[in-house]
């Protein structure tokens, strides 16, 4: 996700006459260096929603993993056995809160949870694509909802170095069903109070990043996409690897560490 626009990263550049082709790889950069500035900060720094697993060994309450979190969307928990994919060759499972990416190599295809609500229908949908893609659904969910499925420790890769799954052994969803009305979210202590103590993990869906984007995080992916864009027409705008000592000093702040 782009965490500026367009004509927020020109004010990078002397003022100048645009054309729809600069314009297009200024908005490649722009994408490039806000992955880049993430990545650096280790956080969602722009507005998403974040989909997280708890598991609430002690007490009620548990720590927000992505910061900084804004919103509580829903809660859930029970979680059970709902579908698993599978592929005879290598590619990457991707599910976040709205869609579902099966991809490879070559490129992937993309299934919206809102066009497919059920995991019957999703699994009909992915059975129905001709990428070797294979979904079976567990016995007692074929009306779970696709939007409370949850793929455990993000991004699943089918592959045959120990990191991944080899291809073939189906991937696992889960299913959470049971809402905790109770849950609330302190946007102060960034912890989340469930209301009761549950006797399983959670599903947590929250509205995370800032918005708006703080201005020195702007502008270090400003400087960055000017650096990309200019490399990419054969005229390098730093001899540093990116992000590049100014942006480091702007990004420092948001970054955020994990022990």
């Amino acid at each position: 996700m782009a965490l500026i626009t367009v004509e927020r990263a020109r004010r990078a550049f002397a003022p100048r006459a645009w054309t729809d082709a600069d314009n297009a790889e200024l908005a490649q950069a722009v994408g490039t260096a806000s992955e880049l500035a993430q990545r650096f900060c280790g956080s969602t720094l722009g507005p998403a929603e974040i989909a997280e697993i708890h598991d609430p060994a002690h007490g009620r309450e548990v720590a927000c993993r992505h910061r900084p979190a804004r919103a509580l969307l829903s809660a859930f928990t029970d979680p059970a056995p709902a579908m698993a994919i599978g592929r005879d060759r290598a590619g990457t499972v991707r599910l976040s809160t709205t869609e579902l990416i099966l991809a490879d190599g070559a490129g992937g295809r993309t299934l919206s949870l809102t066009t497919f609500p059920t995991a019957t229908a999703l699994a009909a949908a992915i059975n129905a694509g001709s990428d070797g893609y294979a979904a079976t659904v567990a016995a007692g969910a074929t009306t779970a909802a696709s939007a409370q499925l949850h793929l455990e420790g993000g991004d699943l890769h089918l592959s045959t170095p120990a990191r991944g799954t080899r291809p073939g052994r189906p991937v696992p969803l889960l299913v959470f069903g049971a809402p905790l009305v109770g849950a609330r979210l302190d946007v102060r202590t960034q912890r989340v109070d469930l209301g009761r103590r549950p006797g399983a993990p959670v599903r947590l869906v929250l509205e995370v990043g800032h918005d708006p984007v703080p201005e020195p995080v702007a502008e270090a992916v400003a400087q960055m996409a000017a650096a990309l864009y200019w490399s990419a027409r054969g005229n390098p705008a730093t001899g540093e690897p990116l992000p590049h000592a100014g942006a480091r000093a702007l990004l420092n702040p948001f970054r955020q560490y994990r022990i």
